[in-house]
């Protein structure tokens, strides 16, 4: 999925804003648009975007970011993706 792809770190910090963008005002508003995002990695990808150290326009996307992640912690299959990831990035650095 496009959106998804573009979260990625490698993109341009303009394609990322852009993707969350979209992800709040579109696809959170579509009955099928959450459920669509997590079944192609949209929890990993939003993780990634929180976590990563944006050099330009950080405040920019970490607030899209966090209301996005507020917006779709209201799902129950989100809130579980995101315990998992927890689990597994803890458990990471234990190994």
């Amino acid at each position: 999925m496009k959106i998804v792809q573009d979260l990625l770190p490698k993109n341009s910090w303009k394609q990322v804003y852009g993707a969350l963008l979209e992800v709040r005002t579109k696809l959170l508003k579509q009955s099928e648009g959450l459920p669509r995002l997590l079944k192609h990695g949209f929890t990993q990808a939003l993780l990634k975007v929180l976590s990563e150290d944006l050099k330009e326009e950080k405040e920019k996307i970490i607030n899209i970011a966090l209301s996005v992640f507020g917006n779709c912690s209201l799902d129950k299959i989100f809130r579980q993706q995101v315990s998992f990831s927890i689990v597994l990035m803890l458990v990471g650095t234990w190994l």
